[in-house]
């Protein structure tokens, strides 16, 4: 490993622009490459939905590589001439659909575990676990003096929620700003797969370690079990499980086993009456949505049915009693939050989207 370190070492003291990439294989790492990014003047970007892997309030963060990211935010990953890759599979997302790192960019993949990117650029591979290789490669590397990315810079106007005070209903960004007000430092976030994700990877800032729980792919159906396994593991630690109305169609059930096992986790469930990405694809393209609606769905009494407390929210003033109310219940707690069906994602409104589209030419 100490020779490993030392070529890496020697990549990054040539290198104009290193930067690192880090996944969830690399969270154990957290204090360790806090302390590398501080000496060798690193700009950091998670990985997609490892955004507790790196703070992000640091002043080395350049960013969460999900989606809807701008280019502005990528500012970094683009001049950079070296990527560390710690901890990281380096998914579709997480590469913005395997543009990065480019064939000129060196890559330096670190992991146990790990399997070989498929590029056309010069790879390196060091099959270590992330923690020990960043304590050598710190006792080797020569420190580096450099301001922080235009990246970092982007990322806090990217991660201000938006001025929603002329909203009629209860817009996204604004369940996530409330709960953010309200929960603890330390609270672990599950989320489900789905387009209402978009605003809890946006403006939640992750700051503490182990606090973020969620699929790297598109399955639905995640974020209720995973509410109840981390409160298992971690049972003094708040947890809170962030889900869209199709995702709690699905596997909400486990909600009985929060009950049978008196495990209080507060689900909180976007519920758009709408499949958002199909609708949003389908908004696009055709200018017309068909068989993506989501009937209405009363989960404050469906809660209530399966043993859980259960409480509706459809104006945006109830939303900070509601949630206070029971993030300090020692009972697992539904959510049912009417969110705006026309706020899609945080950029995108559908009602633009299907004006803005033309049927394509022979359909009716």
């Amino acid at each position: 490993l100490g020779r490993t370190a030392e070529a890496v070492a020697q990549l990054v003291d040539e290198a104009r622009y290193p930067v690192v990439i880090v996944g969830g294989r690399a969270r154990s790492a957290r204090e360790e490459l806090i302390a590398v990014a501080d000496e060798l003047a690193l700009p950091v970007y998670n990985a997609f939905r490892r955004q507790d892997a790196f703070p992000e309030n640091h002043a080395r963060y350049a960013g969460h590589l999900g989606i809807g990211i701008p280019a502005r935010q990528l500012d970094a990953l683009e001049r950079a001439d070296l990527v560390l890759a710690l901890g990281t599979q380096l998914d579709e997302v997480t590469t913005q659909s395997y543009r990065y790192p480019t064939p000129s960019q060196t890559l330096v993949l670190v992991g146990t575990g790990i399997e070989p990117a498929r590029r056309g650029g010069l790879t390196f591979r060091v099959d270590s676990e992330v923690e020990p290789f960043l304590r050598e490669l710190r006792d080797v590397a020569s420190p580096r003096t450099r301001r922080a990315s235009a990246a970092n810079a982007a990322v806090h106007t990217f991660m201000t929620p938006p001025d929603t005070s002329g909203a009629t209903r209860v817009h996204p960004a604004d369940v996530i700003r409330a709960v953010r007000k309200l929960a603890p430092e330390d609270a672990i976030v599950t989320s489900d797969a789905g387009n209402f994700a978009q605003f809890m990877h946006r403006y939640w800032c992750f700051t503490a370690p182990r606090s973020q729980l969620g699929p790297s792919n598109a399955a639905m159906g995640y974020a209720v079990p995973a509410a109840v396994a981390a409160k298992l593991a971690e049972p003094r630690r708040t947890v809170i499980a962030m889900v869209g109305d199709g995702g709690a169609l699905m596997t909400g059930q486990e909600i009985e086993t929060a009950v049978r096992y008196r495990v209080p986790v507060t689900v909180l469930v976007f519920q758009n009456g709408l499949h958002g990405p199909l609708a949003v694809r389908q908004a696009r393209k055709h200018g017309r949505l068909s068989g993506v609606t989501v009937p209405v769905t009363d989960f404050a009494s469906w809660a209530r049915g399966l043993g859980a407390a259960g409480y509706t929210v459809d104006d945006r003033e109830q939303l900070e009693p509601i949630i206070a109310s029971a993030l300090v219940r020692q009972r697992p707690c539904v959510i049912d939050i009417r969110t705006d069906p026309d706020v899609v994602t945080p950029d995108i409104r559908l009602t633009s989207l299907l004006g803005a589209a033309r049927p394509q030419q022979g359909q009716q």
